[in-house]
């Protein structure tokens, strides 16, 4: 199981809000298949996390727990970053191959 689910599940588990926080994961999953693949920086990604915590916070408030701004954002970041997105990783790999073999190709064309 996703490390991000283990812990929406351990924050939002059985009070009611299953359909949110479903699309909270689906929302974080994309956020990190940006950020794995390079899409995304980590500052545009603690944005999109910052906006997306604050509907977490409101969540967890409403099932009688608690979660700040600055702990959701700090969690997400570090679970993000362990799991990586080895599909997204190859898809960066492959990008970074592509423009190499473009460039070594433009380079001797240069010569000739």
């Amino acid at each position: 199981m996703s490390a991000i689910l283990t812990w929406l599940n351990k924050l939002l588990g059985g009070c009611g809000v299953e359909s949110e926080k479903q699309e909270a994961y689906s929302i974080i999953h994309s956020i990190s298949e940006a950020y794995s693949s390079g899409s995304l920086t980590e500052e545009e990604m603690r944005g999109l996390l910052n906006d997306v915590c604050e509907g977490l916070v409101s969540l967890a408030s409403r099932c009688n727990r608690s979660l700040t701004q600055e702990r959701c954002i700090g969690d997400l970041v570090d679970l993000i970053k362990k799991e990586i997105s080895f599909s997204s990783l190859r898809e960066k790999v492959m990008k970074r191959l592509r423009t190499r073999t473009t460039e070594t190709t433009r380079g001797t064309a240069s010569i000739l």
